[in-house]
């Protein structure tokens, strides 16, 4: 048997991969979530974040491509080792395989050696060769270095340039949002919305760290084509009455860019010692009301492009057991906060 001849193809040096969620990948080639220039302030605001701005969660490559076999080699960088989160989530990639984004399905994803920061392994096979539209999700809480992929020699590869015809969501929040704690890249809650509903998401998620800081919030306000903004942040800024004093200048800053596109703001979700301590509860039931009021007041200063949603649904009807340790969802958990949030965008844009 004649062993099938392979190239290798990079998405930094050729316009053959199409890069989602990654705004500044197309002139800067680095798979970081800020430019460069930006990472030097979000690095004086917060260290942490910086590094964090470097994981490509919300990343992905698409294309389409004839090849029998696609196999990932992937240099990786700033592993965190996790221990409440596969390391398929962490640092993997995975794989969807279909013919159009709307029966993409999942295929496969990078089960590779956790000791190694530089890796290679087979993603696709098939004896059948026809056109297909693949999308590899980048992986959410490590830094990419590079990646190539290897296919067919004589395989056509074209950019998906029609995967995400319905506009860009710009999505800013905590580790939650990042992707923790998804089993792979593709189950974090903004990646399902994505295939689901066709808009492209920008995550602005950070581990510990979406606080609202406002040299942080000019940053995301900034991002270029947005049609929608989800602000899904409370959970890092539960205390010291962060979300009070940040909330509304966000929303300031972000009608400074974009004076009438929709903005949705999520409270938390339920987390599980919410229902063992009152004071917890009462807690969280009170940030909820006060973004509630928020939108309300809003609303009656003429603003009715901003809406709420109460994340204290968002898990039902398994609330405690679609967490992976009482506060970041497990595969479940995304799955029910996605269909909700799908819910919502859906009527805002019905409105």
């Amino acid at each position: 048997m004649t062993e099938t001849k392979t190239k290798l193809v990079n998405p930094a040096t050729t316009d053959a991969i199409s890069v989602y969620g990654l705004p500044f990948f197309s002139s800067e080639k680095k798979y970081y979530r800020f430019s460069e220039k930006d990472l030097e302030t979000v690095a004086k605001v917060n260290p942490f974040l910086e590094t964090l701005a470097k994981n490509p969660a919300g990343g992905l490559l698409a294309f389409y491509s004839d090849t029998t076999s696609l196999k990932l080699h992937a240099k990786l960088f700033g592993i965190l080792h996790m221990a409440h989160m596969t390391h398929v989530g962490q640092a993997g990639f995975d794989l969807y395989v279909g013919t159009k984004r709307a029966n993409l399905s999942f295929f496969s994803s990078t089960n590779y050696n956790i000791n190694l920061s530089e890796y290679e392994i087979t993603l696709f096979s098939h004896p059948v060769k026809r056109r297909r539209l693949f999308v590899i999700n980048l992986p959410l809480y490590a830094g990419v270095n590079s990646v190539e992929l290897e296919i067919d020699d004589e395989a056509s590869v074209e950019p998906a340039k029609d995967l995400f015809p319905k506009g860009r969501i710009v999505v800013y929040g905590t580790s939650i949002t990042q992707g923790g704690c998804a089993t792979r890249p593709g189950m974090a809650y903004p990646a399902i919305i994505a295939r689901e509903l066709g808009y492209e998401f920008i995550n602005y998620g950070f581990s510990g760290s979406g606080k609202g800081e406002k040299e942080i919030t000019e940053l995301v306000a900034s991002t270029k084509e947005a049609t929608m903004f989800i602000l899904d942040y409370e959970g890092n800024a539960d205390e010291n009455s962060i979300l009070e004093n940040t909330l509304a200048p966000f929303v300031s800053t972000i009608r400074e860019k974009y004076p009438s596109v929709p903005i949705l703001i999520i409270s938390k979700i339920r987390m599980a010692k919410e229902m063992h301590f009152m004071d917890k509860l009462n807690h969280a039931l009170k940030l909820a009301r006060f973004q509630a009021g928020f939108v309300k007041k809003q609303n009656e200063n003429g603003d009715n492009n901003i809406y709420f949603l109460n994340g204290k649904n968002l898990l039902i009807p398994l609330q405690h057991e679609a967490t992976v340790d009482g506060i970041h969802p497990t595969d479940l958990g995304f799955y029910f906060m996605a269909k909700r949030i799908i819910k919502k965008i859906l009527s805002i844009i019905e409105n």
